[in-house]
């Protein structure tokens, strides 16, 4: 099969809108081996990175096939960093002169890791079992499915806020830095690289996890805004010169973790202390810390959820000081956030994206609020859903369903309509009680019911609280999170406020920040046989010292940082 012929089978199998039949092409096509397989590895391999995102217009224009202008030692090249900036650009200019067009339009999906066939890194390891690395991502937990009260809210629990950024892995390699999206699609480095300058200081061999934010003139935009410059830079596009992206980082993980099912079992507070320990000595300018404080109460988590939403911000996360890392959904992580629901009219059936899984599907419904100003679009619940759409679309016109959303999106210079944050079917199937959609005032309404309940819920906190230390001070011997756990008043646990974000509060925050973290005076030195037993214990080698500290080191021209044993 040559590269003409690759193009072709990938077309067929876009064409073909069964799963199984996807599935079963695949089988067939990769029966041949080779360039297949290998065309598979570069276009979905998380790790390999190319660096540079071809132009709208650029096609091949000449006649030649892969193998007749070494397109794969070019990629490869590419992926090495051997070729960057101007000269990887006269590079691609270079092959596409030579491939025909269907081998130019190959190469060019290879590059935007997007063979446009209708399947996933998850369908092509069905296929080959572990042929592609999967990205693990660690998800947050709801209030109502921890117990909250048990946790050590004496010792201290953390608070962070989610920065309403675009969610990247930062892996670093001793050879490079890429970032990459949470399905593990690589950003265009090229246009990130005061941003890796400063990263190639922090460790090497981790994946590190957070949000990129974008800065215009030292300050920073609103989700929207940012948002879409980050996704029209992902398409080929660039920030302007007052432009900047920022990486607001929370945690990192070991290479050895970066796996299906992976896990890394060192504390938060610890993996937490050694990023504050970096930034604080490297003090770089574009990656940063999240907004972290430290908090001892359910009340103060909460006032200051309620602080924030009226701040027009997401929402919070808490974490537990001892919590590990895993892939999948943590109780040692809980989100609190802004929820709100409301009624609109389907309008309309948007067709699956061309290349998508569920190209020549329905894709997402259109709909509208009642007054016609809310215009979103709302992505189908499930397959059986979207079966049952495909099956009847004008069964769904003009069918009222109930969309959970974060926010409301305001009109734009881009948008002339209001919109919603995240907008999601609350149910796969429409309303047979309800004929008349909600419209803006109601949806408004909804926003600022939540946020007095998220004042509510704080007042009612400090509350218990309150009772709780009394109990505490009555009986000595009594712990503060027994006390706390065996109030008669119960708080509630559900976060699902409704509220607007309109305005901001100037009430003195009570939460205390966290403390700088200082590297050790006096590391011990570090050997053999009980350091490598120790470390596999923990989980986590670098540079075959144990992780349970870092320090600052320098050999040559370079600085940098090397783990230490400290038992």
């Amino acid at each position: 099969m040559n590269s003409d012929q690759l193009l072709e089978a990938l077309n067929q199998i876009a064409s073909e809108s069964s799963k199984n039949e996807k599935l079963a092409l695949l089988m067939d096509f990769e029966a041949e081996k080779g360039l297949f397989r290998e065309v598979l590895r570069l276009a979905y391999d998380p790790f390999i990175v190319f660096g540079i995102l071809p132009k709208a217009e650029d096609a091949g224009t000449g006649e030649l096939m892969f193998d007749e202008v070494d397109t794969l030692e070019f990629l490869s090249k590419l992926n090495n960093r051997e070729l960057t900036g101007n000269a990887a650009r006269e590079a691609l200019r270079s092959q596409l002169a030579q491939l025909s067009e269907k081998s130019g339009e190959l190469l060019i999906r290879i590059l935007r890791k997007d063979l446009r066939a209708g399947f996933s890194d998850a369908t092509i390891n069905k296929v080959v079992p572990d042929l592609i690395p999967v990205f693990p991502y660690q998800r947050c937990s709801l209030p109502s499915e921890v117990k909250l009260k048990a946790w050590p809210w004496k010792d201290g629990i953390y608070l962070q806020e989610k920065a309403d950024g675009m969610f990247a892995n930062g892996t670093n390699l001793e050879e490079k830095f890429f970032l990459s999206s949470r399905q593990g699609t690589p950003l265009p480095m090229e246009h990130f690289s005061d941003l890796t300058a400063e990263m190639n200081m922090l460790i090497k061999d981790v994946q590190y996890h957070g949000e990129l934010l974008v800065e215009r003139d030292g300050v920073v935009l609103p989700r929207k805004v940012g948002n879409g410059i980050l996704n029209s830079v992902t398409k080929g596009g660039s920030f302007a010169e007052n432009e900047k992206p920022i990486y607001m980082i929370w945690d990192f993980i070991p290479l050895s973790s970066v796996k299906s099912k992976g896990k890394f079992e060192a504390a938060y507070k610890r993996r937490i202390a050694l990023i504050k320990s970096m930034l604080a000595k490297f003090k770089p300018k574009y990656v940063r810390l999240i907004d972290t404080h430290v908090v001892h109460s359910l009340s103060e988590t909460y006032d200051h959820f309620f602080n924030v939403l009226m701040q027009g911000k997401e929402g919070l996360v808490i974490k537990h000081p001892e919590g590990h890392w895993r892939d999948g959904t943590s109780k040692h992580q809980v989100k609190l956030k802004l929820d709100a629901d409301c009624e609109l009219e389907v309008v309309s059936i948007n067709p699956g994206k061309v290349g998508s899984k569920n190209q020549g599907r329905a894709g997402a419904l259109h709909c509208k609020s009642a007054c016609g100003q809310v215009i979103v679009d709302v992505a189908i619940k499930n397959e059986k859903m979207r079966d049952e759409v495909d099956a009847n679309p004008s069964d769904w016109i003009g069918r009222i369903i109930t969309v959970r959303s974060n926010a409301i999106m305001r009109p734009s210079n881009s948008n002339q309509n209001y919109s919603l944050y995240l907008p999601r079917m609350v149910e796969d199937c429409y309303r047979i009680d309800k004929t008349e959609a909600d419209d803006l005032k109601r949806i408004e309404e909804q926003f600022k019911n939540a946020i007095e309940a998220a004042k509510k819920l704080a007042e009612s906190e400090a509350v218990v609280v309150a009772r709780a230390a009394s109990v505490s001070s009555a009986r000595p011997s009594t712990s503060f999170a027994r006390s706390y756990s065996s109030s008669s008043t119960r708080a509630p646990t559900t976060t699902s406020f409704r509220s607007s974000p309109v305005k901001t509060v100037t009430k003195p925050s009570t939460i205390r920040s966290v403390k700088p973290v200082t590297t050790p005076a006096k590391p011990m030195p570090v050997s053999s046989s009980s350091t490598q037993k120790k470390s596999r214990k923990i989980g986590f080698q670098y540079d075959y010292y144990a992780f349970t500290d870092c320090i600052p080191y320098s050999s040559g021209s370079f600085q940098g940082w090397k783990c230490i044993d400290r038992d």
